[in-house]
């Protein structure tokens, strides 16, 4: 079967379920003040970048084995009224993929604004309790930089996907650059620096790996899956690929820039 698919995607889910696995919204992990080691829980995310259509069948294949996730949605690139009805429908989290500082060129003032209208903008359509930064790989600024000066996350928040996360619980694995593992085809979403985390953890590359981790071990995880990169059609699995490609070696060039001009 191939990797990155919707038909993989389910794969992962029900080794999730044979697992034993109890599945938490980053809501549900936030309200339960953290969670005890190797306690089978897996927190589901996904940063909808692009195509939030296809964000509705991995939400359908949830929800019919019982696992709850997080859908962080981008204002107003991926704001799709529907989908986001939808997603709530299916009992899932729908919370902000926030890019405002980016978008202002570092102007903290404006980025706060502009981060307070869309977040409004997305809670005329859901109830919204956490938030993800989105890495906007082209520009040399950290959206997490929205917070400091400030004393903690505010707006009527429960937390930040990244920065409010206790990685000493849990094995955290995105699939940024079409593998499980952090590299270089992943500028921005991964453990932030100085965090503390696991020590040791198990190296995955693909999406059969993770399944092997999670039949062999109980300990907890944190995943975050892109639905743009698990289409259903064969079709779309090759076009996703290229687009990945293409996306990958684009971050390269640009991480070189960035040493270039930082000589």
């Amino acid at each position: 079967m191939r990797d990155f698919c919707a038909a993989k995607y389910r794969r992962l889910c029900v080794a999730l379920v044979d697992a034993g696995y109890q599945s938490l919204t980053l809501a549900d992990y936030f309200q339960s003040g953290g969670l005890p080691l190797e306690a089978r829980r897996v927190i589901l995310r996904h940063d909808i970048d692009r195509f939030p259509g296809m964000a509705i069948p991995l939400a359908r294949i949830e929800r019919e084995l019982g696992l709850r996730a997080t859908y962080h949605v981008r204002v107003p690139a991926t704001f799709n009224p529907a989908v986001i009805r939808t997603l709530a429908e299916l009992g899932h989290e729908v919370g902000f993929h926030y890019e405002n500082l980016s978008k202002s060129r570092g102007e903290l003032v404006r980025a706060r604004q502009g981060f307070a209208d869309d977040l409004a903008q997305l809670r005329t359509l859901c109830e919204v309790k956490t938030v993800s930064m989105h890495g906007s790989p082209a520009s040399r600024i950290d959206n997490r930089d929205l917070w400091r000066s400030r004393s903690g996350i505010d707006d009527g928040l429960l937390g930040e996907a990244y920065l409010d996360m206790d990685y000493r619980t849990v094995l955290y694995y995105s699939d940024t650059g079409r593998t499980w593992q952090e590299g270089r085809f992943n500028i921005r979403d991964h453990i932030p620096d100085g965090q503390s985390r696991i020590t040791g953890a198990p190296v995955v590359r693909t999406t059969d790996d993770l399944i092997d981790l999670i039949a062999r071990e109980g300990r907890n995880l944190y995943l975050v899956a892109h639905p743009e990169r698990w289409p259903v059609s064969p079709g779309g699995w090759a076009l996703a690929g290229l687009k990945d490609l293409a996306f990958n070696w684009a971050k390269v060039l640009i991480r070189k820039s960035y040493a270039i001009r930082t000589r």
